[in-house]
């Protein structure tokens, strides 16, 4: 209680409650914040919908979800779990544009979000992930890829973390390391590595590591430690989604080589152009042609 309370004092103290939104909270981090007697409403919308689509209420958050549909907004789940919406707040149409606007509407008048969902109890809907980035497995198998990535949001050695799938028999990935976290381990235990190839970045006053030399992801703590978070994660996931291979890499993916949107989503499409080859010998390893 004594460290709940410094949270609460270090927010001024007079903390009512918070809105998330853009990338999913992950249901063990919200009930976190909840038992600090700092709620927060997590929900959902577009730039497309005005905002607001569903939003959890202050007196019932339901903890990995975004909530129920907002007034005066209507909403039905499609054959394949794309969630459709409609409502007064929706835009007109695109301008200029009527091959998108073909493409973004049903017949009778709802908007495709491109999320897929699952409706749980009283009407709440639970994001499970874009409908692009579902990885579609060999066997027809549906693979949720932001289900995999949020299992490693509050790790303290792995910094991001793309799984890759499509039409093939595994799940691989590619993984950065939380590079100022082994500078300090590095240095703290006098383990040598180059550090003229260190690359930072400042952001809000925050300087952070964004590429290290290949010699700092070959030493051993690096390896020990996310292999023991990988192994961890997998013990979570179903045998068809568990991470088979991976790949420690030198640097974050970034908005400077289009990678990420600025809501820090992943432009999957880069990143295996990027990472092609690296893909490639990761499922070679496996037997995975």
């Amino acid at each position: 209680q004594q460290v709940y309370a410094r949270v609460r004092e270090m927010l001024g103290g007079n903390y009512r409650f918070g809105i998330s939104a853009a990338g999913a909270l992950p249901a063990h981090l919200c009930r976190a914040f909840i038992a600090m007697r700092l709620p927060i409403m997590e929900g959902y919308g577009l730039v497309e919908t005005c905002n607001t689509v569903n939003l959890n209420p202050i007196h019932k958050i339901l903890p990995g979800s975004v909530g129920p549909l907002a007034g005066s907004v209507s909403g039905c789940i499609a054959e394949d779990g794309e969630w459709l919406v409609r409502g007064d707040n929706l835009m007109l149409a695109y301008w200029k544009n009527e091959e998108a606007n073909q493409e973004a509407f049903t017949e009778d008048g709802y908007l495709k979000t491109g999320d897929i969902v699952e409706e749980l109890a009283d009407g709440y809907i639970k994001i499970v992930d874009r409908k692009k980035a579902l990885l579609v497995l060999r066997n027809g198998a549906k693979v949720p890829t932001v289900k995999i990535e949020n299992l490693f949001a509050l790790s303290p050695v792995v910094d991001q973390v793309f799984v890759i799938g499509d039409d093939r028999e595994h799940v691989v990935g590619l993984v950065v390391p939380r590079f100022d976290f082994f500078i300090k381990y590095y240095q703290k235990h006098e383990i040598v590595f180059n550090e003229t190839l260190l690359q930072f970045v400042t952001e809000r006053d925050h300087s952070m590591c964004v590429k290290v030399g290949l010699d700092f992801i070959g030493k051993s703590p690096v390896k020990e430690m996310i292999d023991k978070e990988i192994n961890e994660a997998n013990q979570k996931l179903e045998d068809y989604e568990k991470i088979r291979n991976y790949l420690i890499i030198n640097r974050r993916f970034n908005q400077m080589a289009s990678e990420i949107t600025p809501t820090l989503k992943f432009k999957r499409t880069n990143i295996y152009k990027h990472f092609a080859v690296e893909i490639e010998n990761l499922y070679k390893e496996i037997g995975d042609q």
